[in-house]
């Protein structure tokens, strides 16, 4: 059991766990990994402009500054949950806990089997990436990249989006120009006039349920919001990554919110007999 799991247990009362009954295929070499690569149903695409009148320049500028807000009160995050996954095996499902602050910018993620046995360690640490695979019985080390990443999720994911995902709510892409091309829906555009980010609001609520971001190829869903102490969250993200048509779902059972992260909780210790293999080895 990692020291993240070990820290899980404090609130674990408050967050109970699924059990399952079907356990995962073992898979042999880095494939284990692919089960984080998920094709799930559905498509997290826009299918144009809904109809109606867009948004004034005043209710764009609201709503921006509500997400915005929303960023700014979040440092830290606990989180358990679950994965749900459907490959070419069939669907799977795993559970997983996850740790993150914001500044320095840290994620410790633990996958783990229905019935507790550890499958894969992440670790971001201010442009260092590790990761442990239990199947792999390796610890891979080396710099951050969303390129490193892919080798382990469905394709480049920036921090940007890794925060965005695992805190439940989207972050407002840097921009120049504000569009809206619809009814709650806002194009952000950068310097060369490229579009940058897409946020379609929902109709009553105003949360972000959709967000697509060109330049990473990635369009992610946001789902049954919640609300803790001012914060609001989705306890369901989609995220579909368009280039590698790889696509996960998470789903929060409870997320707890600026509380101090011990040092120790962003560290992986090796265990005996595993070996390390450097991430720019190919």
């Amino acid at each position: 059991m990692g020291i993240l799991e070990d820290r899980a247990m404090e609130y674990r009362r408050r967050i109970p766990l699924p059990l399952w009954s079907s356990p995962l295929k073992p898979v042999s070499g880095l494939l284990p990994i692919a089960f984080l690569v998920m094709f799930l149903a559905g498509c997290a695409a826009f299918k144009g402009p809904p109809a109606g009148p867009p948004m004034g320049e005043r209710q764009m500028e609201e709503a921006l500054s509500r997400l915005q807000e929303q960023d700014g009160k979040v440092s830290s995050f606990y989180t358990r949950g679950n994965l749900f996954m459907r490959n070419w095996y069939g669907e799977e499902q795993s559970g997983i806990v996850i740790a993150g602050s914001k500044d320095p910018f840290r994620i410790k993620i633990e996958v783990t089997h229905g019935w507790g046995q550890p499958i894969l360690h992440i670790l971001i640490d201010q442009g260092k990436l590790e990761v442990l695979s239990f199947q792999d019985s390796t610890l891979y080390v080396g710099d951050f990249t969303p390129e490193a990443l892919s080798r382990f999720l469905p394709g480049p994911l920036s921090p940007d989006l890794i925060w965005s995902a695992l805190r439940g709510y989207p972050t407002v892409s840097p921009h120049s120009k504000v569009l809206s091309p619809g009814p709650e829906r806002i194009d952000l555009y950068g310097a060369g006039n490229e579009k940058v980010e897409t946020i379609q609001l929902g109709p009553e609520t105003m949360h972000p349920e959709r967000v697509l971001l060109p330049p990473q190829q990635v369009a992610l869903m946001f789902s049954d919001f919640v609300e803790s102490e001012g914060i609001f969250y989705a306890r369901e993200v989609e995220v579909d990554h368009r280039k590698s048509r790889g696509k996960l779902l998470l789903k929060n059972e409870k997320m707890v919110f600026n509380r101090p992260v011990p040092d120790e909780v962003f560290t992986i210790d090796k265990p005996p007999g595993f070996t390390v293999s450097s991430l720019e080895e190919k």
